[in-house]
């Protein structure tokens, strides 16, 4: 979809409709990569296909489907996704575009790791994990090996300026021993994410009474925060660019905004 007459979608109210595919399969879940070159979406039943943004190359990425969330590493060369390995439990997996490679299962875990999310500077991957009971994770990895011996101290300094540097590196070797647990809280499947250089989540969590509500945590476990009160149940939130405010639908379909920076930190 193109605005007509501005160069900005959000300012025409005239648009023009181009049809990228035209096959007889049903796509979905259509992501640009940050630099605009490619498209990475989901055919059918779960099935990860990336193609050029004019439909051209088109290539499927991994052999097998139920393929449900995908992220686009900041360098343009890696896609994240999870799919569904035994019943309902799902694995978080990367491949890259720019060479012919296996996908790499990252986590290989019990519980149900889903909807992996890069951190802006492409030197973490972030990630939800659940249990049967409900119990939901917040849980991150460091893809490079020397990042697992840098301290807090180190990460402090550097916060303001997580940026990414030339290509995003893996180091697939003893990866799974570089996964950390950021915070554990009573969630949902679905609802979570994060700000645009991974250092801050939003979750929803459902307290003791039931009520389901929007909470924050940083990435090194503290801070949390509830954002929302009164049973808020939200359809869908993300952060601003700054990381400084949570967007949300609400269940009535009310469009809101909260200031995380505004709250006092929970006990």
């Amino acid at each position: 979809v193109r605005p007509k007459r501005s160069k900005k979608l959000y300012k025409d109210y005239g648009f023009r409709v181009e049809k990228i595919l035209d096959t007889p399969e049903t796509e979905k879940k259509p992501r640009y990569s940050p630099d605009g070159e490619k498209i990475a979406f989901i055919r059918n039943q779960g099935t990860l296909y990336v193609m050029d943004k004019d439909g051209k190359n088109l290539e499927r990425l991994c052999d097998r489907n139920d393929v449900l969330w995908l992220d686009w590493s900041p360098d343009s060369r890696w896609i994240a996704f999870s799919r569904t390995e035994m019943s309902w439990r799902e694995d978080v997996y990367v491949v890259p575009i720019f060479k012919k490679m296996e996908p790499f299962n990252i986590t290989q875990h019990a519980n149900d790791d889903y909807k992996p999310m890069w951190s802006s500077d492409g030197r973490r991957l972030t990630f939800a994990s659940r249990n049967p009971e409900g119990d939901l994770w917040i849980k991150y990895v460091f893809l490079r090996e020397e990042d697992e011996d840098k301290d807090r101290e180190y990460w402090e300094e550097m916060e303001d300026s997580l940026k990414l540097e030339g290509k995003v590196k893996i180091d697939f070797e003893g990866i799974r021993d570089r996964i950390h647990t950021v915070a554990k809280f009573r969630g949902r499947y679905n609802y979570w994410t994060q700000s645009k250089k991974g250092t801050v989540f939003a979750i929803t969590v459902e307290d003791v009474n039931g009520k389901k509500d929007i909470w924050s945590v940083n990435w090194f476990g503290e801070e949390i925060k509830r954002l929302t009160k009164g049973d808020t149940d939200p359809k869908m939130f993300l952060f601003s660019n700054d990381g400084k405010k949570v967007y949300y639908l609400t269940k009535k379909g009310e469009i809101k905004r909260v200031d995380i920076s505004s709250l006092e930190k929970e006990d």
